[in-house]
């Protein structure tokens, strides 16, 4: 059971981390920036939930 926990505490921070790497290549223009936030929050709170 505990390899299962493992596994998805790493997948989850795996997603987290492709996720605002992926953010950071998006243009950094006024508009973006309230949902870029919005879904870096998102992306990095499921391994916390």
């Amino acid at each position: 059971m505990a390899e299962k926990e493992n596994d998805l505490l790493d997948r989850t921070f795996k997603f987290g981390v492709n996720c605002l790497k992926f953010l950071k290549s998006l243009h950094d223009e006024y508009i973006y920036r309230i949902p870029k936030v919005q879904l870096a929050k998102a992306c990095t709170s499921i391994g916390v939930n």
